[in-house]
C-alpha cells in the first residue's frame, strides 16, 4: 500500500506499507504527547539486498521484534531502504506521535528512523540521505522542532543516562548518543551534521 503525505511546502512524501497492522495495538499508552527529536538507527543487516526484497526485510524485522523480543509491533516508527524508499514501521498513524521501541530511555520523546543495512561497513547512498532529510523535516515540522537545534529531554533510564536525568541532545541524533552502541554505524553517524543542515534548510522553505 502507498500513502501520500504532504509537507508544509506542498511537496508529496511517499510512504510504503509492508507490515500488517496489529489489531488493537494502538492505545493511549502508546501515544506520546509530543516528539522532541528524531533518532537515526541502522538495522545492521545485509547491504546487498534487491529493491524487490525490501518489503520482506521489513516484515522480517517486525516478526523478530514481536516473536523474538515480545513487543507489540516493529520497534521503529519508519524505515528507509538503500534505494531511498520510506517504509511505515510501527502502526498507529504516520502523523501521530506513536511511541516506538528503539532507543532505551528515550522512546517517549523520539521518532525512531532506521536505515536498512550496516553502516559500520558502507556509506549511505545519496538516495538514503535525501529520504532522511525529507522525512525528518516533515516529521519535526509537525511538532515545531528545528532540525539544527538541540532539545532538552528527560531520560527514562538507559546505559548512558540515569532515569530522571535531563539531557540536551541534537534534535536529529543517532542511537549512540543515548545508548552504548555503535548504531547507526560510523558512516551514517558522520553524515548527521549534513542531514541536520539540509533538513533545517528544507523546513525554512516551508
Amino acid at each position: 500500500m502507498l500513502e501520500r503525505l504532504q509537507d508544509a511546502s506542498g511537496d508529496t512524501l511517499l510512504l510504503r506499507h509492508a507490515v500488517a497492522p496489529v489489531s488493537g495495538q494502538l492505545t493511549m499508552e502508546l501515544l506520546n504527547t509530543f516528539k522532541a527529536k528524531n533518532t537515526f538507527h541502522h538495522t545492521a543487516g545485509s547491504n546487498r539486498y534487491a529493491r524487490s526484497t525490501s518489503a520482506r526485510i521489513v516484515r522480517g524485522i517486525q516478526a523478530y521484534h514481536m516473536s523474538g523480543r515480545g513487543w507489540c509491533d516493529i520497534g521503529y516508527n519508519f524505515l528507509v531502504d538503500r534505494f531511498g524508499t520510506i517504509w511505515q514501521g510501527r502502526a498507529g498513524g504516520s502523523q501521530l506521535a506513536v511511541r516506538g521501541a528503539h532507543t532505551l530511555g528515550f522512546n517517549s520523546t523520539s521518532t525512531g528512523i532506521a536505515v536498512i543495512g550496516n553502516f559500520e561497513e558502507v556509506q549511505p547512498t545519496a538516495e538514503v540521505l535525501t529520504s532522511l532529510v525529507h522525512l525528518a523535516a516533515w516529521k519535526l515540522d509537525l511538532y515545531g522542532r528545528r532540525p539544527s537545534r538541540r532539545a532538552g529531554v528527560f531520560s527514562q533510564g538507559s546505559d548512558k543516562f540515569a532515569a530522571g536525568q535531563k539531557v540536551k541532545l541534537p534534535v536529529i541524533d543517532g542511537h549512540r548518543d543515548t545508548n552504548d552502541t555503535a548504531c547507526p554505524g560510523k558512516h551514517l553517524y558522520a553524515k548527521l551534521p549534513a542531514v541536520r543542515k539540509r533538513a533545517q534548510a528544507r523546513v525554512d522553505r516551508f
